[in-house]
């Protein structure tokens, strides 16, 4: 006898599902900032605080519906908020570079549950490749932050186009070269000359390919799947 109507989700994930299409919309509205303020360096630096304000909240609102997630992605992303701002009143370097660090780890740590989601739905829905383009973002938005750090800790890491004196000015330049590296266009504008630098760039672009031949497939899987038992 055939099964009708089973779940193919569990509640939770249902919920989570609702989240994914505000998350892709605040890492979209992160890569339109350069060219919509580029002309004001202090107000680009400023509306890409808010955005990444936007980013971190909007992640830790993703993992909110299960407890456990939320309080330790606001014990990371709610510190990494106000010490970004605080940048501003102290410009301390050390607050700017702790903020980055929380951004990271709670942008890898939404790619791991993101992850794990897409790993365990039955089927292909829009929520599914809406969470899979999440990932792709967050890990170019992820390394981005790494190579700022790197090239703020370390300067002279990276080969830019123009003198940077200010952290926060390399934000739009590293989020470019990251976006550029993890889909492997190598357009050598922006180089890397430190091992940190070659090293963390590498990984990037392995860790790019590896996560889209791994996707392909688990999509691929479920619609085969999918019309299989359309089929029965």
């Amino acid at each position: 006898m055939k099964l009708k109507n089973i779940p193919t989700s569990r509640p939770q994930d249902k919920d989570i599902e609702k989240r994914f299409t505000l998350l892709l919309m605040a890492f979209l509205v992160l890569f339109l900032v350069q060219p919509i303020f580029s002309g004001n360096q202090i107000l680009l630096t400023f509306m890409g605080d808010i955005v990444f304000s936007i980013v971190i909240g909007t992640t830790t609102y993703a993992l909110s519906t299960r407890r456990q997630y939320m309080i330790f992605a606001l014990l990371l992303g709610l510190p990494a908020i106000i010490l970004r701002w605080l940048y501003w009143v102290y410009l301390e370097q050390y607050l700017w570079v702790a903020s980055y660090l929380l951004g990271i780890s709670v942008l890898l740590f939404c790619n791991f549950e993101l992850f794990s989601f897409i790993m365990q739905v039955k089927k292909v829905s829009q929520h599914t490749i809406n969470a899979a383009i999440c990932i792709y973002l967050s890990l170019g938005v992820a390394w981005g932050m790494a190579y700022i750090l790197v090239e703020t800790l370390s300067p002279g890491s990276f080969t830019l186009a123009k003198l940077v004196n200010e952290p926060p000015a390399l934000i739009m330049d590293m989020l470019y070269y990251s976006i550029v590296t993890l889909t492997t266009l190598g357009y050598g504008d922006i180089t890397p000359v430190t091992p940190w630098a070659k090293n963390l760039s590498a990984l990037e672009a392995v860790i790019g390919q590896v996560y889209l031949t791994v996707l392909v497939a688990r999509l691929v899987s479920l619609n085969t799947a999918q019309v299989n038992q359309d089929k029965e």
